[in-house]
């Protein structure tokens, strides 16, 4: 059986309701830098500050947030200075950063859509 033979590159797409709210919203919250907008069929793409993976955003009449989607989780190495970040936009979280003992710390959060995401980061051993 063949193998799969990748290119080195994630595109994690997401539904927006507003591409053009959500690019600023990525840009300014996260830091991720607008890389290709296509206007016409209501699509952006983000470069992230991880090699490798790029964010996709499309723009769909019902917009993200629905249920079963997928969790991006972003790994970080400053987890109580990335929540102060994001709260600093306003961003809602799922409370306060959790620890699972030994193994990893994670906070959630949602962008304007309801699309959710984790950061993460070694636990405080």
């Amino acid at each position: 059986m063949a193998g799969i033979d990748y290119n080195h590159e994630v595109n994690c797409s997401l539904s927006v309701s507003n591409v053009n709210d959500a690019v600023a919203w990525y840009s300014s919250v996260l830091g991720f830098e607008l890389s290709e907008r296509m206007e016409q069929i209501g699509f952006a793409t983000l470069k992230t500050s991880v090699p490798g993976v790029v964010l996709g955003l499309s723009e769909t009449e019902d917009g993200g947030g629905k249920e079963g989607g997928v969790t991006m989780t972003w790994g970080v190495t400053d987890l109580e200075g990335a929540k102060a970040a994001i709260e600093a936009h306003d961003a809602r979280t799922d409370g306060d950063i959790r620890e699972i003992p030994g193994v990893v710390r994670l906070l959630g959060f949602y962008d304007p859509d309801g699309n959710h995401h984790q950061f993460w980061a070694e636990p405080n051993d």
